[in-house]
C-alpha cells in the first residue's frame, strides 16, 4: 500500500470515530465542531488522535470562524555525507587554550611600595594562576616532571627578581637565589607582610583611618564617589590583612556613616534606607554593600552638579588645592605640589599632615641668596642726618 493510500485509510478511521462513534452526520462531518477543534489542534488522521493525551483532549476548543491554526513543521536538517564535524574533547580545548595564551613577564606589576602589598599580592597570585604556575608557590608540591619544574622555577624566580623592588623582598630573594626556591621565598615574603611588626603597624594605620576619617574636615581632595570607594577598599584591605580582629558589615556601616557625617547629601542616607526597608517590610540584613551603593548614588549626583563633570570629549576636570608663600627676599623657585585623592590613594597619604613648607621662605632662617632691602626701626631712621636718609 502506498503512502497516499495509507493516509486515506487513516483519515477514514478518523471519520468513523467522528460520525459513527460520536453519532454525527456523515455529510458535513468535516465542518462539525468536534472535527474543527481536532483540526485546529493539529489532528488530521486517526493516528494523530491516538497520540493525544488527556490534557490535550480537555484543552480542545472550537476556533473562531476564519481562524487558521499554525503548527510547527516537523523536519530533519540535511547533513552532508561524511562532513559531520567530530566533537572536540574538553582536554583538546584546554590544550588549545594553553597554546593560545602566551606567558609574559610584563603581566607582572612591580612591587615598590609596601603600602600596596595587599593589592599587589592579589594581582600577583591572580596572574600566576592564569599562567598555570600556582604550584610553584605551593609548599610541599612534588613535581612529576623535574626538568619542566626546574625551568618554570627559574623563569618565575627571574620574574620575581625583576618585579620586587622593596628592601625586604630583595633580601628574601637573595636567600633562595641559588636553587630558585620560589615556594620558600613566597612563604617568607607573605609571613613578613602578614604577621611581622610592619604588618601590625600598617594594620593599625588602616584602623586609625577607618575610625577617624571624615569627609567634612577638608582633608580629602577628590570627589565624593572616590572617597566612598576608597573607604570601602580600605575596609576590605583591613579585613583581608587582619588575622583576628575583622570588622563586620554592621561595624563598617557605622564607621562609614561617621565618616560622611556633616555632609548634607550623604549624612541621612542610612536613615532613609532604613525607613524605606521598614515601609516595604524588608527584613533582610542591611549590609555594607547596600549602604555604599546608596551613598554612591547620592555622591554621583553631587559630583555631577558641582565638579563640572562634562566628559563628552573624554576629559575630566580636577580641582587642586594649592597655595604658595612668596617673600620679597626669596628669588628661588621652589614649585608647588598638587594632591588629588582617588580610589588608589594609600592610608599613609591620607593620614599625612599637609603642612606649609616654611624652611626656605623665612628671611630669618637663612641668609638671602640675592639683594635685599635694609630694614630698621623708626627711631633709628629719625636719628640719621637728612643727607644720610637721602643717600
Amino acid at each position: 500500500m502506498s503512502a497516499a493510500a495509507r493516509r486515506t485509510a487513516d483519515r477514514d478511521k478518523l471519520k468513523h470515530v467522528v460520525t459513527i462513534m460520536l453519532n454525527n452526520d456523515e455529510t458535513n462531518w468535516e465542518t462539525h465542531d468536534v472535527m474543527l477543534a481536532l483540526t485546529h489542534f493539529g489532528v488530521d488522521t486517526f493516528s494523530d488522535l491516538m497520540m493525544m493525551e488527556r490534557k490535550d483532549i480537555q484543552s480542545l476548543v472550537v476556533p473562531v470562524a476564519g481562524t487558521v491554526a499554525e503548527h510547527p513543521l516537523g523536519f530533519t536538517e540535511v547533513v552532508p555525507w561524511l562532513s559531520t564535524r567530530a566533537p572536540v574533547s574538553a582536554e583538546a580545548e584546554i590544550e588549545h587554550w594553553n597554546k593560545t595564551v602566551k606567558i609574559s613577564r610584563s603581566d607582572y606589576k612591580e612591587f615598590r611600595d609596601e603600602a600596596f602589598w595587599h593589592k599587589w599580592s592579589e594581582h600577583f597570585l591572580l596572574t600566576v594562576k592564569s599562567h598555570r604556575l600556582s604550584h610553584l608557590l605551593e609548599k610541599g608540591y612534588v613535581a612529576e616532571n623535574p626538568s619542566l619544574d626546574r625551568i618554570q622555577r627559574e623563569w618565575m624566580y627571574k620574574t620575581l627578581c625583576d618585579t620586587i623592588k622593596t628592601a625586604a623582598g630583595k633580601s628574601f630573594l637573595t636567600q633562595h637565589l641559588k636553587n630558585s626556591e620560589t615556594h620558600l621565598f613566597w612563604e617568607k615574603m607573605s609571613n613578613h607582610y602578614k604577621t611581622s611588626m610592619t604588618a601590625t603597624i600598617r594594620s593599625s594605620k588602616t584602623l586609625t583611618y577607618l575610625t577617624t576619617a571624615n569627609l567634612s574636615d577638608g582633608s580629602w581632595r577628590g570627589s565624593q564617589q572616590n572617597f566612598i570607594l576608597n573607604f570601602k577598599e580600605q575596609g576590605r584591605i583591613y579585613n583581608g590583612t587582619s588575622v583576628h580582629n575583622k570588622y563586620s558589615d554592621g561595624q563598617l556601616v557605622q564607621f562609614l556613616e561617621q565618616a560622611v557625617s556633616g555632609i548634607p547629601n550623604l549624612s541621612g542616607a542610612r536613615r532613609v534606607d532604613m525607613l524605606a526597608r521598614s515601609a516595604a517590610k524588608n527584613e533582610d540584613t542591611y549590609s555594607f554593600e547596600d549602604y555604599t551603593a546608596s551613598l554612591l548614588l547620592l555622591a554621583a549626583i553631587y559630583d555631577a552638579a558641582h565638579s563640572g563633570t562634562s566628559r563628552s570629549k573624554g576629559n575630566s576636570r580636577r580641582s587642586s588645592y594649592n597655595h604658595e608663600l612668596i617673600f620679597e627676599q626669596d628669588n628661588e623657585n621652589h614649585g608647588y605640589e598638587s594632591h588629588v585623592h582617588d580610589f588608589d590613594t594609600t592610608v599613609d597619604e591620607l593620614l599625612e599632615v599637609h603642612q606649609s613648607d616654611r624652611s626656605h621662605h623665612s628671611p630669618f632662617d637663612r641668609p638671602s641668596q640675592g639683594p635685599r632691602k635694609v630694614m630698621m626701626n623708626v627711631a633709628t631712621w629719625k636719628s640719621l642726618m637728612p643727607t644720610d636718609q637721602k643717600a
